[in-house]
This record gives structure tokens, C-alpha cells and sequence, in this order.
């Protein structure tokens, strides 16, 4: 890795891994094996990747201690519910926020369900609201999440 966080291509030398500077590619990795570049796209991104930089990212990432998500679902609705809270007039948050909670058994990481009030109050948050409510558990979790809307 280059001093200004670009990767640049990996060459694989006979029998051995050494990071080697070839050039750099669109998705930062390039390869010099006999099977490159794919006649396919056969990998994620813009579908260049051989099967040894993959095996060698797959490697590097299992290396990697697995972090616990920083939020549970619940922590991430009260989250959420406090910064729409100061972003909305206090009529509308009453009318359609307060009380409502998130479903830990419907939500992933990557999906939040929140339970809301009422049918009405449902279709409110999934019509009218639903924007702003992206945005803010988006921008508390760090990434794109899902919002969904039960009663």
C-alpha cells in the first residue's frame, strides 16, 4: 500500500506471496498470473479479480479480529429517535415517533423494522418520514441500512 492509501497490484512470484508494484487498476488490484485477465467477469467490483488475490484478501481479512456492531437494533432506533428528535418539529415527532420501537427478531445489520403505532402512523413513517429516518440511522450506524415499518 502506497502512502496515500491507494493499493497497488499484487504479483504472485513463483511459490511465494510478495506485494510487487505492477500498476495500479480500477479496482486497485491487478495480477500477473497465467490466468489473467479473466475473459469474464468472475469477482466483485468491476469483476478483475483473479482467484489468487482473492484467496490473499480472504486470508488478510481472516486475520482480522472480528469487531461486535457497534449498535443493537434497539440502541440504534434510540439513537436515531433522539437526533429526529432535534431535527423535526416536536408536533410531528409526537404524532408519529414517540413510542414507536425497533423489532430486534425482524432486524439485521443491515435491515432496521421499527413498530410503529398504528397502520396510519405506519404508512406515515414509510410515506412522509421515511427520508429523514434513512438518513439519521444511516449516518448513526456509518452505513447504508434498510428501514422498514411494522405495526
Amino acid at each position: 500500500m502506497r502512502g496515500d492509501g491507494k493499493l497497488l497490484a499484487l504479483s504472485r512470484p513463483p511459490n511465494s506471496w510478495q506485494g510487487q508494484l505492477i500498476s495500479l487498476t480500477p479496482t486497485g488490484l491487478g495480477c500477473d498470473c497465467d490466468a489473467w485477465p479473466l475473459p469474464t467477469p468472475a469477482g466483485p467490483g468491476d469483476g478483475l479479480y483473479c482467484a489468487d488475490i482473492l484467496a490473499l484478501l480472504l486470508q488478510v481479512y481472516l486475520r482480522q479480529p472480528l469487531l461486535p456492531l457497534p449498535h443493537t437494533p434497539q440502541s440504534l432506533w434510540q439513537a436515531a429517535l433522539k437526533e429526529l428528535q432535534r431535527q423535526l418539529p416536536a408536533a410531528t415527532f409526537n404524532s408519529w415517533l414517540a413510542g414507536t420501537e425497533a423489532v430486534s427478531a425482524a432486524s439485521t445489520p443491515l435491515r432496521l423494522t421499527v413498530q410503529a403505532r398504528s397502520p396510519y402512523a405506519q404508512e406515515w413513517l414509510a410515506h412522509r418520514l421515511h427520508a429523514d429516518i434513512s438518513r439519521t440511522v444511516a449516518g448513526i450506524a456509518g452505513y447504508g441500512v434498510t428501514v422498514k415499518y411494522t405495526v
